[in-house]
């Protein structure tokens, strides 16, 4: 039951069958679900999504009036594809071991043979065609067997039909095709716009003229089967179980041979649950502490930014995304107190002083701002935001809230670097992140490269950096974590001292990303070059300790895949006092990391493709040695120094 929606198609109040994971209450686009017929109940509706599944592969197979089809499997979709297959005007020879799935398949109108029981499926299907070969076979089985696939082409005739819906065994022999010709095809799941993220995040539909028959319109399709009575799905009900009672059905879907259609019953009366408590906590926190909240569950809070966490000593209170199992998952792995699928939650909780943003990146520049308004401390992961409207938005934000630390030393400096770089419109994605990293850098520099190298061997925590937070309402960071590589720390060192500007060539080899996702998107994702090159235009002005002054780019050629991201920059740096240029080239390649020299000064030669951790060589002009078996790119160091500052620093 629709409780609210988005457009004028469908509106609250209506029922409608869609793809969202076993929950009460689901959020889906518009493209994944369809309206339900009026004399269809919800039992009978609950069957659309896996009768599209065998209705795909029926299209694939282009059943013509009075042709013979195998179907080789009766489980529940092979059990939907008789009957669809023999609405479509069809014969059908049904193939499978389980004697009551025989008998069901012979009550929809197929005949039915038993390998199990001694009967020859080839000779079975010759005698059935009269020599000839079937027109097609519906594989609907699951085994790891090569056998059925061999099988299938054996009871083909001459350029016979043969479509994969279950999952077999694929080393196919040349000679069962390439004798009669026949074709071979895998179904993908039910049907066009299945894992395009236009059609079913985006809501871009395929036009019909075109596109006859996408996911949705066979799930249309499928109902208005069950409407008119030629899709019958009662007889395929075997077992019905509470929701509280989900692992026993579970269960007897894996262990018993006589389950077929198990259904799940919902409570008709449910409250929508925003929360899982995992572990209770105190209203206040234990002094000294940092109160996290994350936002966002996706790859890079499961694989890096929650485990890194877990190391600080943080109090972590929630995890929050809409997926609310797979932030029930993460809170449970790593002892998070609550899982909640809405982020006001964490950004409405006092206690919280700390919010850790790490969802898509087109929402990265609105969380921050909310947060920020919130009164916490916010990390957000790269890029910090997707245009330059966006930037000044976090900017008036920060001004709002009287963030600059007005008392640090040399920090007036930075600050009178910011309001230029407001003016300056698109400097602000460089000098944003310069403004409050390097405030602290330059802390540690006149503190002596014994303390950066203190650091960079995992001692103490940061010298002088409570006293440089103390003045703060709230700190704003951005993932930027190349900066805290250990690779990266020592190149610093190699530099102290340095008397003329750098020349520095980079090239990153990021890997291959298909066209087709999200971060292609130029609403969703905003391309790679401000998705990922952020991180190493960062990283030059770490290591220059100036600011961009001057951009250039070219991009290769309209004909490459996604030629938006693959481009050499040239970037111009300025030292405030010197005022001398440094450059750069920046390259987005496909293909495999390769190790590029880092010369400077002659002082010293460095070899390192990542400055992330990776194993490095090093020879008699420097050596990274020291920081083999980091591989976190300096993601443990720049949350240790978020952790330490959101525990000093005060609030609004």
């Amino acid at each position: 039951m629709v409780r609210w929606a988005g457009n004028s198609v469908v509106k609250a109040g209506d029922r409608v069958v869609s793809n969202g994971p076993h929950a009460e209450f689901v959020s889906v686009p518009y493209n994944l679900c369809a309206r339900v017929p009026d004399n269809v109940s919800d039992e009978q509706a609950a069957f659309t999504v896996l009768a599209s599944i065998g209705l795909q592969g029926i299209r694939l197979l282009e059943p013509t009036l009075g042709e013979r089809f195998i179907v080789y499997g009766l489980g529940l979709i092979g059990q939907l594809c008789v009957q669809m297959l023999r609405a479509n005007g069809c014969e059908v020879l049904g193939i499978d071991i389980n004697p009551d799935r025989l008998a069901l398949a012979e009550r929809f109108g197929a005949r039915v043979i038993n390998p199990g029981a001694g009967a020859d499926p080839v000779k079975a299907a010759m005698a059935w065609t009269g020599g000839r070969g079937v027109d097609g076979v519906l594989i609907t089985a699951s085994a790891k067997t090569d056998e059925i696939v061999h099988c299938s082409a054996q009871m083909c005739r001459k350029r016979g039909r043969i479509v994969l819906v279950g999952v077999v065994g694929l080393n196919l022999r040349r000679s069962d095709f390439y004798e009669k010709e026949l074709r071979f095809q895998v179904s993908c799941s039910y049907g066009p716009g299945r894992y395009d993220e236009k059609y079913e995040q985006g809501g871009h539909d395929y036009p019909l003229a075109y596109v006859r028959w996408t996911e949705q319109r066979n799930f249309e399709a499928v109902l208005d089967m069950l409407a008119t009575g030629r899709l019958n799905v009662d007889p395929l009900i075997t077992h019905r179980y509470p929701l509280e009672k989900a692992v026993e059905a579970y269960d007897i879907v894996a262990k018993d041979p006589k389950a077929l259609g198990v259904i799940l019953q919902y409570p008709v009366e449910a409250r929508p649950e925003r929360r899982v408590i995992v572990r209770e906590q105190p209203a206040v926190a234990p002094a000294g502490r940092a109160v996290v909240g994350v936002i966002g569950a996706g790859n890079f809070s499961k694989m890096t930014l929650v485990p890194a966490l877990a190391r600080t000593g943080a109090d972590l209170r929630y995890v929050c995304d809409l997926n609310g199992a797979a932030a029930a998952h993460l809170a449970r792995k790593y002892g998070v107190a609550r899982a909640v699928t809405d982020y006001k939650e964490v950004l409405d909780d006092p206690a919280v002083n700390a919010v850790f943003i790490a969802v898509g990146h087109n929402l990265h520049a609105r969380f921050a701002c909310e947060a920020l308004e919130a009164g916490k401390h916010v990390y957000v992961e790269k890029p910090m935001a997707l245009c330059v409207e966006e930037i000044q938005r976090i900017v008036e934000v920060i001004e709002t809230i009287d963030h600059r630390p007005e008392t640090i030393d040399q920090g007036q400096k930075t600050i009178d670097c910011g309001e230029e770089t407001m003016d300056h419109g698109p400097k602000t994605i460089d000098h944003g992140q310069k403004t409050i990293d390097h405030r602290q850098e330059t802390m540690e520099e006149r503190g002596g490269a014994g303390d950066r190298r203190q650091e960079a061997r995992g001692g103490s925590q940061v010298s002088g950096l409570q006293s440089q937070v103390s003045g703060l309402r709230s700190l704003f960071m951005v993932g930027f974590n190349r900066r805290f590589s250990p690779h990266t720390v020592r190149i610093l060192e190699l530099l102290e001292g340095r008397s003329e500007p750098l020349a520095m060539t980079m090239t990153v080899n990021a890997g291959f990303v298909p066209p087709d996702h999200w971060v292609h998107d130029p609403v969703r994702g905003g391309g790679r070059i401000i998705g990922e090159a952020c991180h190493f235009i960062d990283l030059m002005v770490c290591l220059t300790c100036s600011l961009v002054k001057t951009v250039a780019a070219v991009m290769m050629d309209r004909g490459t895949p996604t030629p938006d991201d693959k481009m050499s920059i040239l970037l111009g740096f300025e030292d405030g006092s010197v005022r001398s240029a440094r450059s750069i080239i920046l390259q987005m390649e496909q293909g495999p990391t390769r190790r590029k020299p880092w010369r400077f000064s002659r002082k010293a030669e460095l070899y390192d493709s990542r400055i992330s951790g990776g194993r490095s060589g090093s020879d008699s002009k420097g050596s990274v040695d020291s920081a083999r078996g980091d591989r976190t790119k300096g993601t443990q160091r720049v949350l240790r120094r978020l952790y330490v500052g959101s525990r000093t620093a005060g609030r609004r």
